[in-house]
């Protein structure tokens, strides 16, 4: 794997049965997530299991990440379900 692969390479990598390149997409947008979560909700702790359940769920859903689209567009409009 690249050291700045995109996001679009990274799905492909982790469709591919990469857990290095689901990860990297885990470590791009952990942050964000959590962050955007624990605003919505108002409790840090509860946002970070959010998070790790929406990046659970996007794993299930990768296969449907249309590459056309940025992948924290795709991944945000289905795991902002809080």
């Amino acid at each position: 794997m690249r050291a700045m692969s995109t996001d679009a390479e990274l799905v492909q990598q982790a469709l591919s049965g990469s857990q290095e390149a689901y990860h990297a997409l885990v470590s791009r947008y952990a942050t964000p997530a959590v962050n955007l979560a624990a605003r919505i909700i108002q409790d840090r702790t509860l946002a970070e299991d959010l998070a790790q359940e929406a990046f659970a769920r996007a794993f299930e859903r990768l296969s449907s990440y249309d590459q056309q689209r940025r992948f924290s567009s795709w991944f945000f409009q289905f795991s902002t379900t809080w």
